[in-house]
């Protein structure tokens, strides 16, 4: 299926490996930065920012998987 026609359960799935694939982004961001002697702290305050906002998409994703009766 394209976007346009997944599903609830398929966009929210979508969506947690966006959001972990952009964690890990600005994580080494935040290290490399860190490594180079620049100050880190507007960069943690998104990474922080972008992880808790993946931890709401894991639980919107295990409520629909719930709903379903889909367990993973």
């Amino acid at each position: 299926m394209t976007e346009l026609n997944e599903t609830p359960l398929e966009m929210a799935r979508r969506h947690v490996v966006e959001g972990e694939a952009r964690c890990a982004r600005q994580a080494a961001l935040v290290d490399r930065l860190r490594a180079h002697g620049h100050d880190t702290a507007v960069a943690e305050d998104l990474l922080a920012e972008l992880e808790a906002t993946l931890v709401d998409m894991r639980e919107h994703r295990r409520r629909l998987e719930n709903d379903q009766g889909d367990g993973r």
